[in-house]
């Protein structure tokens, strides 16, 4: 049986995730996407970082550094970091 980790890494394989504060890059860097696809590669992986670390254990900072957007950005259009993952539940 595959992990929610190992699920969200098929459809992502550029995906970075963040551990204690490192990047973790896996892949090459994804070419900027636009509109609801990049949206959606935002929730999922903020999904895997919760998967990862926990929804206490992932600052805001954590999830936009993984997401690769600015903490900023990851406020104004997925709201703070519990909305932000019930957004990506709802995604999946």
């Amino acid at each position: 049986m595959t992990t929610v980790l190992e699920q969200h890494m098929k459809h992502a394989p550029a995906m970075k995730l963040c551990d204690d504060g490192a990047d973790a890059t896996v892949g090459a860097r994804a070419e900027r996407l636009a509109g609801p696809k990049r949206r959606a590669r935002v929730l999922r992986t903020a999904s895997a970082q919760f998967a990862l670390t926990g929804l206490h254990g992932t600052p805001a900072l954590t999830l936009a550094k993984a997401a690769d957007i600015s903490e900023a950005i990851l406020y104004v259009h997925f709201g703070d970091k519990t909305q932000t993952l019930q957004r990506g539940r709802r995604n999946q």
